[in-house]
Order: structure tokens, then C-alpha cells, then sequence
């Protein structure tokens, strides 16, 4: 009874109408964007949460992809200037997330960021 009852609470949590990890970095780099055009007094605890979900998550992503093309010395494929900051990045994310609402089913963040950093700082 226990199994059958687990595995039915499973089953709802990959139904039909699930948020998609690449959505929920809409979502969370989304609040960020308001947080930075709103007055602070106008931002909820829910949008600052949300917005501090996006910036670690993107600071993660970014240091471990310098990380990575820094020990295996192999080309980047993506070039983050310098002086942009967390926020800029969660613009840039945002935008593409807006314009590629396909690119919003993929299953894993690391997948779309991948896909939105390639699109908005290409390497020149």
C-alpha cells in the first residue's frame, strides 16, 4: 500500500502542466529583472527569493564553466565581457528565454543557459 501510494505522488509530480526546469530560470531570472526596475519597497520576499535562486544559480554555472575551459584549455564558446554584471546576464537570459519559447520545454538549465550564453555573447 505504501509503494503504490509513493508511486502515485510521483506520478503527479511529472504530470501533464509541470513547470520545466528552463522555465523556472525564466521565472526566477525574471524576478531579478523587476527587483532592478522596481523600488525595493514594491518587491515581495517570493521576488528576492526567486531572484537569488537565478543569480547563484548563473554565478554557479558561469564559475564552472571558466573552471572547466580553464583546466582542459579548450576554446570557449561563449565570451562573457568583462564588467557585465549577474543582472545583466539575467537580462540577457531573459530576453532569449522570451524569444526562443522552444528552447523553454528543454529539460535542464544548464542545457538552455548553455544555449542563451552561445546566442548572447558570442565569441568574436
Amino acid at each position: 500500500m505504501r509503494k503504490t501510494l509513493c508511486s502515485l505522488a510521483l506520478l503527479g509530480l511529472t504530470g501533464a502542466g509541470e513547470v520545466t526546469p528552463s522555465q523556472m530560470l525564466l521565472e526566477d531570472c525574471s524576478a531579478q529583472v523587476v527587483i532592478a526596475n522596481t523600488d525595493p519597497s514594491k518587491v515581495t520576499a517570493l521576488q528576492y527569493q526567486s531572484a537569488a535562486h537565478c543569480q547563484g544559480y548563473l554565478k554557479g554555472f558561469l564559475e564552472g564553466f571558466t573552471m572547466a575551459v580553464d583546466l582542459t584549455q579548450t576554446p570557449r564558446i561563449f565570451c562573457y565581457p568583462e564588467g557585465q554584471t549577474v543582472g545583466d546576464m539575467a537580462a540577457g537570459v531573459v530576453g532569449y528565454l522570451s524569444t526562443h519559447p522552444e528552447r523553454q520545454e528543454d529539460q535542464s538549465m544548464g542545457v538552455v543557459l548553455w544555449w542563451a550564453l552561445v546566442s548572447i555573447y558570442p565569441c568574436t
